[in-house]
């Protein structure tokens, strides 16, 4: 068999060093900016509020021990978040992202620390409020500059992350353009090359290392997918990241992973949701806004509990059996916005509007949606989360037909909790199920959600649910 050279792209040897971003540096660099930021911010604070005449000489001592804690929590809390996580420290969204959250966690840790041991006594909470809003100003701006000017230097001035190596074998190798296009630019192509024998590989060490390669792609055809890992023995002494891309017009799933069971290949075709400290930040978020609600709307909640026996005889809370996580059954718990009487446990007949069934205090709690706040209990329980896709009853049917049987996607809304508020119903798509598009829409927007979940996107939709509380034309 032979080889031959389709292309040699660019005079990659001669490459200036200075075009090369490392990722590793950025990082350190980013860490380090970050923590002398904070303490930086905490001492401008403290000189400001003790006057400049007589800092440093009297310093608080508590200041100084918050600063310090404040730093220890931050390293701790940001790495558990990956907020410092090398392969995304370029990803603008990623990383800023995950810095805002660090800091906010590290206050908040640090004041609920401060207030459980009464350490907060010794300091003003002026200062700390001003740190706190200094650092969550600052530091999020700087990260988003840097990274933004570091994006211009990788679109428009040539620098790059990686250098790369693309073959292909019996099969066109990957172009230079379309390496930049799916890495973002990171990747510049300093080789590409055809060969028609896997035995050539043998002889590739001397350009890749002259090339200073950092990735080789591998185009092969999927039949020979098991004749191309055993040949990559020959590339196993190089410090390089190798991918075999299959020659294959199938369409995979955008949550497919390739990892190893044992010494055997394995395809991950289906990912969990949600996972590992993203599970537990869910968590935490549904607990917080949970607890609170409960609180500030302790009145709220008697006032209508109160209204809801004076008006009718029955119970004050209407219990139905509803679907939630991996198709558990739970009870939900909701204000009885009914006669006792006409209720329906297993939603045979869905609320319509006008219903007659349905009370005076029972339409106005349904229209400002205070019906919904026992199912915060719900959520402390851990059987609901404050955002997700709503639990339907047991027997709901739309167009006369059970839902699961209208949808075939219809049970992946079950891959994560039930939720009070969810991605479908700040599209508008409240109220009755009458026919069978209306669901379609909905598992659309619920399966949406869960692929693209995010805590960004469940704040993003629990700000807008606090506006449909105030008008939403579609309540009833």
């Amino acid at each position: 068999m032979t080889s031959s050279i389709d292309a040699f792209v660019g005079p990659a040897r001669k490459a200036r060093s200075s075009n090369r971003i490392s990722l590793q540096r950025c990082v350190a660099v980013f860490l380090i900016f970050d923590v002398l930021a904070i303490a930086g911010l905490g001492l401008l604070t403290t000189a400001i509020g003790a006057g400049y005449e007589r800092y440093p000489f009297e310093v608080v001592d508590n200041q100084a021990l918050a600063i310090g804690f404040a730093l220890f929590l931050f390293i701790l809390l940001s790495c558990s978040a990956n907020a410092y996580k090398t392969q995304y420290i370029l990803d603008r969204k990623y990383s800023v992202r995950r810095l805002i959250a660090a800091l906010l966690f590290t206050f908040a840790t640090l004041a609920t620390l401060g207030v459980a041991s009464k350490a907060s006594q010794g300091y003003s909470h002026v200062w700390f409020f001003a740190w706190l809003a200094l650092t969550c100003a600052i530091l999020p701006i700087v990260r988003f500059a840097v990274l933004a000017h570091i994006r211009d230097r990788l679109d428009n001035k040539g620098a790059f992350v990686f250098r790369a190596f693309s073959i292909g074998v019996f099969s066109e190798p990957l172009s230079s353009e379309e390496i930049a296009l799916r890495t973002k630019n990171l990747v510049k192509t300093a080789f590409t090359m055809r060969l028609d024998d896997f035995g050539v590989l043998a002889g590739l060490s001397d350009k890749i290392v002259r090339g200073d390669i950092d990735r080789i792609y591998f185009v092969v055809p999927w039949l020979t997918m098991p004749i191309a890992l055993k040949h990559l023995q020959y590339l196993r002494n190089f410090s390089t990241e190798v991918f075999i891309i299959p020659e294959s017009d199938w369409t995979f799933s955008n949550q497919l992973d390739v990892s190893t069971f044992g010494n055997r290949l394995s395809l991950t075709a289906v990912n969990r949701p949600i996972d590992g400290w993203d599970l537990w930040f869910k968590r935490t978020l549904d607990v917080i806004i949970a607890m609170t609600t409960i609180v500030l709307f302790s009145l709220v909640i008697l006032g209508v509990a109160i209204a809801i026996r004076l008006e009718s005889p029955g119970p004050i809370l209407f219990r139905q059996k509803r679907t939630g996580f991996n198709g558990s059954i739970f009870e939900l718990w909701k204000f009885r916005s009914m006669y006792s009487e006409q209720t329906d446990p297993d939603a045979a007949c869905q609320t319509a509007k006008r219903d007659p069934r349905v009370t005076r205090v029972g339409r106005f709690i349904r229209r400002t949606s205070l019906d919904e706040l026992p199912q915060m209990f719900n959520v402390l329980q851990g059987k609901m989360s404050i955002v997700g896709p709503r639990p339907h009853a047991l027997k709901t049917q739309a167009g006369g037909q059970p839902l699961q049987e209208l949808v075939a996607s219809y049970a992946a809304r079950h891959r994560v909790k039930p939720g009070i508020t969810g991605w479908a119903q700040i599209k508008g798509l409240r109220g009755e199920l009458d026919s069978p598009e209306k669901l379609e829409q909905r598992v659309k927007y619920d399966i949406e959600y869960i692929e693209n979940w995010s805590m960004w996107l469940d704040l993003k939709i629990i700000i807008r649910t606090v506006k449909l509380v105030v008008y939403d034309p579609a309540a009833y």
